[in-house]
């Protein structure tokens, strides 16, 4: 297993049979850099190809898994202002090739979350196999109140798991899911005080069956739940590049970086 594809603010590290990939910004609470979502990716199709590697664990640490992207970085980078395309397809190129990476891994990917799991941070935990949230964890997707839609997949993932009337509800109000509301939807799989510590069990679980039933059986549920996958992924780039160009997402971002009302037309 190559760790040597980590960068920037993604680690990570194998014990025997398991990756754990670690979101480790924690000055920012775990906010994602636009070099993330690829070295994401990278991580896991490596461990994927690997034999020897049996399940991946992505986690952040005990504060936070992730708030979402680190605006300030996106919105400085390059020529954004007078060029709002540039970087912005490149990024979502990277997003998407997380996604596709994760649902497609021939080895289970699981997420341990403690704390806030929020925007694209919440995207990465829900494109993953199994959750295991922390009893003070919580899941919000704000990317409306900021003049977007919701990315990385996750209105495939969200709607496959908890249907399509508390995905609205989530998506539309920027509702705050704790993580006893998020298992009694059907979201997590399991609750647990320390969500790392139970995740590595459950990882270890999963080598006592052989890999190729397990990525095949991973699979055929994907193919089941998530058939609009790649559908969703393409349609989530292409309204996101307009939106980003648009008055009403800087003005959103503008409003979160100072922390007032938005003041939207």
């Amino acid at each position: 297993m190559d760790t040597s594809l980590a960068r920037g603010i993604i680690a990570a590290s194998v014990d025997g049979p398991v990756l754990t990939i670690t979101i480790d910004n924690p000055g920012k609470r775990g906010a994602l850099l636009p070099d993330s979502y690829r070295a994401i990716g990278d991580l896991v199709r490596s461990a994927s190809s690997d034999p020897a590697v049996r399940a991946v664990i992505i986690t952040g640490d005990d504060k936070a898994f992730s708030s979402g992207m680190d605006i300030d970085v996106f919105l400085d980078e390059g020529t954004r202002q007078t060029h709002p395309e540039l970087g912005v397809r490149d990024t979502l190129i990277d997003i998407e090739y997380m996604a596709q990476s994760i649902v497609r891994a021939a080895v289970p990917v699981i997420a341990a979350v403690e704390g806030a799991c929020a925007g694209i941070g919440a995207s990465v935990a829900f494109l993953c196999d199994l959750i295991v949230a922390g009893e003070k964890a919580f899941f919000t997707l704000p990317f409306t109140a900021i003049g977007l839609i919701p990315d990385g997949g996750v209105l495939a993932t969200l709607t496959a798991s908890v249907g399509r009337h508390r995905a609205m509800d989530m998506v539309l109000r920027h509702t705050r899911i704790s993580a006893r509301d998020a298992y009694d939807f059907g979201l997590v799989t399991q609750l647990a005080p320390d969500a790392l510590a139970t995740a590595r069990d459950i990882a270890q679980g999963l080598t006592l069956s052989p890999r190729e039933a397990v990525g095949r059986t991973k699979a055929a549920v994907n193919q089941a739940s998530l058939a609009q996958m790649s559908r969703s992924l393409e349609s989530e780039a292409m309204v996101q590049t307009r939106l980003l160009g648009s008055p009403e997402h800087a003005e959103g971002a503008a409003a979160f970086r100072e922390k007032r009302r938005p003041r939207f037309t």
